[in-house]
């Protein structure tokens, strides 16, 4: 037996976001712009696995797996509550939190065991050091993402040279 490398087997491993761009680029380049449900239908038809199965098609499971992201969006539109120091009474909000002094809350996802308070999880030196990570690699995702506007670029700049 021979072990070689999926490079060296002529073995071709396309990330899924190429795959989602290709398809975008083609549904763009059909009628000039995409929706979501272009998206969709172009998956339906394609003859291509890897297109077909970008989306789950037994609607039960897809149900149940829209189900668990509606919960998920609606715990982190949940992450911020803000308390009057003072008072303990009200939330404000958190708009105005800068101009109040008050005790925020967050819950932070955590290692697929559900949401913890945000700082049980930042006196934890392991998920500390896990999240900043995590908040630089969303903010190189966006330096990427702006790399076009000149306008931006002062900002992006001053943020890709602090990380």
């Amino acid at each position: 037996m021979e072990y070689l490398t999926k490079q060296d087997a002529g073995i071709v491993r396309k990330r899924r976001s190429e795959i989602i761009e290709k398809m975008i680029e083609r549904i763009v380049k059909k009628s000039g712009i995409v929706k979501p449900e272009t998206l969709i239908e172009e998956s339906r038809i394609s003859k291509s696995a890897e297109e077909k199965n970008l989306f789950e098609w037994d609607n039960d499971e897809a149900a149940r797996k829209y189900r668990l992201a509606q919960a998920t969006s609606f715990i982190l539109a949940s992450k911020f509550v803000c308390f009057l120091v003072e008072s303990k009474k009200q939330p404000i909000n958190v708009a105005h939190a800068n101009q109040v002094q008050c005790k925020v809350r967050r819950y932070l996802p955590f290692k697929d065991q559900g949401f913890k308070d945000r700082r049980e999880v930042l006196d934890d030196e392991e998920s500390r050091k896990a999240i900043i990570e995590r908040k630089k690699s969303v903010l190189r995702s966006w330096c990427d993402s702006v790399v076009d506007i000149e306008e931006l670029l002062s900002l992006r700049n001053t943020i890709l040279s602090a990380i």
